[in-house]
């Protein structure tokens, strides 16, 4: 597996670089992994 780009660089989670709506992740198949929505309640 990759690494996930585009993440929060000054926001650290269990050693490692918070994911944002805007971090993608790159498919072993040739597409691309992403988040729909943020989760966050309006």
């Amino acid at each position: 597996m990759g690494d996930w780009i585009r993440c929060e660089e000054d926001t650290i989670v269990e050693g490692k670089q918070a994911l944002t709506i805007k971090s993608v992740l790159a498919c072993a198949y040739g597409g691309k992994i992403t988040f729909v929505t943020d989760g966050q309640n309006d």
